[in-house]
């Protein structure tokens, strides 16, 4: 289940073996029928455990800018995908997009992959470590260790914890196997290599433009949070547009003046 936000993204499908339920298991005597942990992060960021995605049940805390820059990924592997979220609003957007939408209470049980990307405190918690099924495994993709109450969730294993991997530690609680991804630290840096530069140039070119307005502008600013300026985040579009080769028709001057004008359209 992936709270609000999450983005935990996952192996590329493979053909599944499958079990009670539609469930996918591992095949016996020779490993699992799933990407390799270095194909995982190579063509996923963030996956630190091999494992099987379809047709798997994945949850996802928030349904935030993180969750929509991740969760079409577990879609287009086939996974069932619910969402868990506080905000009507993105639940709604969630449910209209074709997610499943749950509490963390009802998803626990029924997810087997669970992502936190809220950028909140204890999200899922010791009723929801307790309620969720073998093999679990869960990771953060919104904030600090923070979402995962993972102090919790050592008292359960009472030091039956063990490195079954890199980046993946495996609580026995009460007989069954939780695993933790990254230590529940950010995932796509923890277990990954973080974003590629390709997203990041943007990301730093709209800094570096906000930081120039500031200088520019900072004598009729006052001291508070400003939203970037449209135009800026505009332009870092259009130049990183050109610089993938891509043109856009500019619209013509009809098209201007009705769009401009309120005597027009609806």
């Amino acid at each position: 289940m992936v709270p609000a936000g999450a983005g935990l993204a996952a192996a590329a499908p493979v053909q599944p073996v499958r079990g009670v339920a539609g469930q996918a298991w591992p095949q016996e005597e020779g490993g699992e029928q799933a990407l390799d942990l270095r194909d995982a992060q190579r063509d996923h960021p963030g996956l630190g455990r091999g494992r099987l995605i379809r047709p798997d049940r994945r949850r996802r805390l928030g349904a935030g800018a993180v969750f929509e820059q991740g969760g079409g990924g577990f879609v287009h592997a086939r996974a069932h995908v619910a969402v868990i979220e506080v905000d009507p609003i993105r639940a709604l957007e969630a449910l209209m997009d074709g997610f499943q939408v749950m509490t963390a209470g009802q998803a626990a049980g029924w997810g087997q992959l669970f992502i936190t990307a809220t950028g909140n405190v204890n999200v899922f918690r010791r009723e929801h470590f307790a309620a969720m099924r073998e093999g679990a495994i869960m990771a953060n993709s919104g904030h600090f260790d923070a979402e995962l109450d993972l102090a919790a969730l050592r008292e359960m294993a009472e030091g039956h914890v063990r490195e079954v991997r890199d980046n993946v530690q495996e609580f026995d609680v009460g007989g069954k196997r939780i695993n933790l991804i990254a230590e529940g630290r950010l995932v796509n840096l923890g277990a990954a290599e973080g974003h590629p530069a390709a997203v990041m140039d943007m990301s730093f070119a709209n800094q570096a433009l906000s930081a120039e307005y500031v200088a520019l502008h900072h004598a009729e600013l006052e001291a508070r949070v400003y939203v970037v300026p449209e135009a800026i985040d505009a332009e870092v579009a259009r130049l990183k547009l050109a610089a993938l080769g891509i043109t856009l028709d500019p619209m013509t001057p009809e098209q201007v003046a009705y769009m401009s004008s309120w005597q027009h359209g609806t």
